[in-house]
């Protein structure tokens, strides 16, 4: 799990033209300090998005 695996997946769906759309995440996932370290992953990667 983790920063890895969301890297895996987004990486994933991002070279496959028939994925698309947007991902939803519970408020407290994104707040919970045992997810911090994907939750600065995703801000890093979707910084310029």
């Amino acid at each position: 799990g983790g920063v890895p695996e969301m890297t895996r997946q987004l990486d994933l769906n991002d070279s496959l033209a028939e994925v698309s759309g947007c991902m939803l995440f519970r408020h407290m996932f994104l707040r919970a300090s045992q997810t911090q370290q994907v939750v600065d992953y995703l801000k890093l990667r979707w910084a310029d998005v």
